[in-house]
């Protein structure tokens, strides 16, 4: 958890890369900064057949992809993973539920949100004790 200057992907993708291992799976809506996760994918218009750019360096991850606009669970929206059944976000949606209640507005700024965000997870961490 950290805060951010904005949701653009070049701001958070040297935070993903940091953080998240390579060769792990990455579950986000459709947002589109998040897109550069996999390679990019198309239909031959002739034949139909799905047709992926090659993997690069970029693309150490899989990223699975829930369509919100249809359902809060769908079956995954990049269609070289090959997934199989519905995938959600319901568990980080609920954490960041959870997180909007406690840091209100009112703290959302750069120097307030940094210490709520830590008193989340520690009330989270101690959550047993309470």
């Amino acid at each position: 958890m950290c805060t951010v200057t904005n949701r653009r992907a070049v701001t958070l993708f040297p935070i993903i890369y940091k953080y998240v291992g390579p060769g792990s799976v990455i579950r986000s809506d459709g947002w589109g900064a998040y897109g550069g996760l996999h390679p990019r994918e198309w239909t031959d218009r002739v034949t139909g057949e799905l047709l992926v750019a090659p993997r690069t360096e970029n693309h150490v991850y899989i990223h699975q992809v829930v369509n919100h606009s249809v359902n809060f669970s769908t079956t995954d929206q990049v269609r070289q993973n090959n997934t199989a059944g519905e995938i959600n976000t319901n568990i980080v949606e609920g954490m960041w539920r959870e997180v909007k209640d406690l840091v209100t507005p009112r703290y959302r700024t750069k120097k307030e949100c940094p210490k709520k965000l830590l008193e989340y997870l520690w009330r989270w961490y101690n959550k047993e004790q309470q």
